[in-house]
């Protein structure tokens, strides 16, 4: 089975660690979101597959104005929270995008869960099968993204590690999958992080990246922490996040 190592991960420690922080994700996303609910365009009565939907929260605000919306993911706790939320026109589905038989859509979109195929090209292919434009959101690269850079900038860390940061592979994975007319858009938005430099730096030291990077933890906390501080507000941490808006055609 393709993706196995991710279908372990979020129905493991990855999937109990996101539940964790799931205010924290929301709030991060919060105002990225309507740069992709504008890159999609969807119209009323159109089919809509959410791609990595987690725990719903964009496939319900699809519902709002689509026909049938559809979430897909492979994590039986997110997916657990999410069938809380179906409605007449919205339901949750575990499958792996990657391989399984999706259906006929109008539009398919992912809020940052179309990193982690194992084959991007072979499920992108898959997903244009469906028949339906593309739209999603996924991150820039961590040392420009300080949703995730100042620890790591603290500590020496590197980039370049997801492809999904260099919009140029992004655009060439694309074309190679069949989809034509690929438009990859740099988003800037401030988002709230945490409540305080404590609450950010412990967070930030939940990361497995992090942890290996960090040797000393309790230096390595004190580092960040004061990286942290220099962004601490009366309302928060509040960081730059960087990400990619990325729209295609099915090719015929």
């Amino acid at each position: 089975m393709a993706n196995e190592g991710q279908i372990e991960r979020w129905n493991g420690e990855s999937g109990r660690r996101w539940l964790a922080e799931r205010e924290r994700h929301a709030g991060v996303r919060e105002p990225l979101l309507p740069h992709l609910y504008r890159a999609a365009g969807v119209r009323a009565g159109e089919r809509v597959l959410d791609v990595g939907c987690g725990c719903g929260d964009t496939t319900v605000a699809f519902g709002r104005v689509a026909g049938d919306v559809v979430g897909v993911d492979v994590s039986e706790p997110l997916l657990d929270v999410a069938r809380r939320v179906e409605t007449g026109n919205v339901r949750f589905v575990r499958a792996d995008a990657q391989t399984c038989a999706l259906g006929s859509f109008d539009v398919v979109v992912s809020s940052f869960g179309v990193m982690f195929f194992d084959d991007p090209v072979a499920a992108f292919r898959n997903l244009r099968g469906t028949g339906g434009r593309l739209a999603f959101l996924c991150w820039q690269d961590a040392l420009v993204n300080e949703v995730f850079a100042i620890p790591l900038r603290v500590l020496g860390g590197r980039g370049g590690v997801d492809p999904f940061a260099d919009p140029g592979w992004i655009e060439a994975m694309l074309l190679e999958a069949g989809y034509v007319d690929v438009r990859v858009a740099g988003l800037r938005e401030t988002v709230r992080l945490g409540a305080d430099a404590r609450d950010v730096t412990a967070y930030s030291l939940g990361s497995a990246q992090v942890r290996e990077l960090a040797g000393d933890l309790g230096q390595a906390a004190r580092k960040i922490l004061g990286a942290f501080r220099e962004r601490e507000r009366p309302d928060g941490v509040w960081v730059e996040a960087a990400a990619w808006s990325v729209t295609a055609a099915p090719g015929g």
